[in-house]
């Protein structure tokens, strides 16, 4: 399970909600490392489709969010991102811990995220290497990339139009 502090939590369920606002409403979400963002979305209303790439922790983040099974479902991945279908969604959320994988490595999940809705949310977008990822996605996309500069800083990546697959 990865973990995001109380403030994300709540931050992640509003930008949810106040998208309902607005002309590209969030109701399905595909997210790269079930955990407390996976609540935050059920509890802000959407279904989440969530992928683990470590075949170890799938059955604990099962169990973690075993009440909210009805509006998300956790899969194991065997093989990269490309094994994975493209799905209809509205957005991507790419959260993974630290270290024990090569570098760049969330950057075909982002990539594949951008490519399946052009809507994507990085975690942990203070880290060096995640600027790197939003910085050469910026320059293979037309979009717009925000910084929101709270907790551990997450990255808002939306394409300017729709992305050709």
């Amino acid at each position: 399970m990865y973990e995001i502090d109380r403030n994300e939590y709540y931050w992640l369920m509003g930008y949810v909600l106040a998208s309902r606002r607005v002309d590209r409403q969030i109701k399905k979400i595909v997210e790269f490392g079930p955990g407390e963002s996976t609540k935050a979305f059920t509890d802000a209303g959407a279904s989440v489709t969530s992928y683990e790439f470590d075949l170890s922790r799938v059955e604990k983040a099962r169990e973690a969010i075993r009440r909210y099974t009805a509006f998300a479902l956790v899969y194991g991945v065997v093989g990269g991102v490309e094994s994975i279908p493209m799905p209809s969604c509205d957005m991507v959320f790419v959260d993974a811990p630290f270290g024990g994988s090569e570098p760049l490595a969330r950057l075909k999940t982002c990539e594949w995220g951008i490519l399946a809705c052009g809507h994507v949310l990085l975690h942990d977008a203070g880290r060096e290497d995640e600027r790197k990822i939003i910085d050469i996605l910026a320059s293979r996309y037309p979009m717009d990339v925000e910084i929101f500069e709270y907790g551990r800083k997450t990255a808002i990546m939306k394409t300017k139009k729709v992305v050709i697959r």
